[in-house]
């Protein structure tokens, strides 16, 4: 026996106040037929901020004369809710609203959220609906400084700032700097785009993870930090201190190279590479420039060893630059299988 299917519209209102509508058949259709016409399946925010609330809704529409009740509204993200108070069940010849909220993740980019409205109606199939906006690169989050030294070391860089479309042309009020090592030298503006210069000192060998704030005249984020990071090297430094091989058996070879991070003038003196041969270890150091040190397995005289154990060996190598000499050192474990 056939009966009369609800027809419903699937509304979608944006903070803008634009209200996308698809259209709803109200002739009587088969009981197979979905009860839910098709709606826009796409909300495009277009160029906003990165982190910004942006709140909307889902209206839903019966426009038949049987109840329906929405069942459940699921999202791709956190970043993505549904207001806790919205009316589930819609009379006949009535409309809810749902309160939805769309925090775009930090970063510049495309960003994308799903949602998915699904209904009591058991021949109705979920629906999906995608959010995306563009976030436009403005500042960047993080500059890489690489590797400097020998200590003392003196980088200077740069970096822009770009005006967010549409908006007023940026301007940077004041900066501030995590620590004293590091200045903002120069801020030069040339309409919509601010060249940041800056200079970092460095009289030991660390790790670089310091931070340029900038005080802006952007009325959404006024406030904007860029991360600085990289490594003061002293005359000779391995990028890693310490490697694992893995498993290693006789028809399973492993081989690893660690960057060699060296002053100018560099010259090896002496190493234990020769007696790491004679324990199953094959050692180089090698490139133009001396720059890699290249670590591979030896299978055959694994085999030997006790098998099912962590094996730890220590790599060394006395090295010159100019008057400075020392001494680098290599960690490298591997198990025998």
């Amino acid at each position: 026996m056939m009966k009369s299917s609800a027809a419903v519209i699937l509304l979608v209102v944006c903070a803008s106040g634009l209200l996308q509508a698809c259209e709803f058949a109200q002739n009587e259709a088969p009981e197979s037929e979905s009860r839910i016409a098709p709606s826009p399946p796409r909300l495009d925010f277009g160029i906003r901020h990165d982190g910004v609330k942006i709140d909307f809704a889902l209206v839903v529409a019966n426009a038949n004369f049987e109840p329906l009740r929405i069942s459940e509204i699921t999202t791709s993200c956190g970043c993505t809710t549904a207001g806790g108070t919205y009316v589930r069940a819609i009379e006949p010849q009535s409309v809810v609203s749902i309160p939805m909220s769309w925090t775009l993740p930090t970063g510049d980019g495309a960003k994308k959220s799903n949602i998915v409205v699904t209904f009591d109606d058991q021949n109705e199939n979920p629906r999906h609906y995608e959010l995306i906006a563009e976030v436009p690169e403005t500042c960047p989050r993080e500059v890489a400084i690489g590797f400097i030294g020998p200590p003392p070391a003196l980088y200077e860089g740069e970096f822009y700032l770009r005006t967010f479309p549409g908006e007023e042309s940026i301007q940077v009020v004041s900066t501030e700097t995590s620590t004293s090592a590091l200045t903002v030298s120069s801020i030069a503006s040339n309409e919509d785009v601010v060249r940041v210069s800056f200079s970092f000192s460095a009289d030991a060998p660390r790790d670089i993870r310091e931070s340029i704030t900038l005080n802006t005249n952007d009325q959404i984020q006024p406030v904007k930090s860029v991360l600085l990071t990289g490594r003061v090297v002293d005359y000779v430094e391995l990028s890693k201190r310490e490697i694992y091989l893995g498993c290693a058996k006789e028809d399973y070879p492993r081989v690893e190279t660690v960057e060699v991070l060296a002053s100018e003038g560099f010259e090896l003196v002496d190493s234990n590479f020769s007696t790491l041969e004679e324990r199953g270890l094959h050692i180089s150091l090698g490139g133009a420039d001396m720059s890699s040190l290249s670590v591979s397995t030896t299978p055959a005289i694994f085999a030997k060893r006790q098998r099912g154990t962590v094996q730890r060996e220590i790599a060394t190598f006395s090295w010159r630059v100019g008057v400075q000499q020392g001494e680098a050192e290599l960690a490298i474990l591997f198990m025998v299988l």
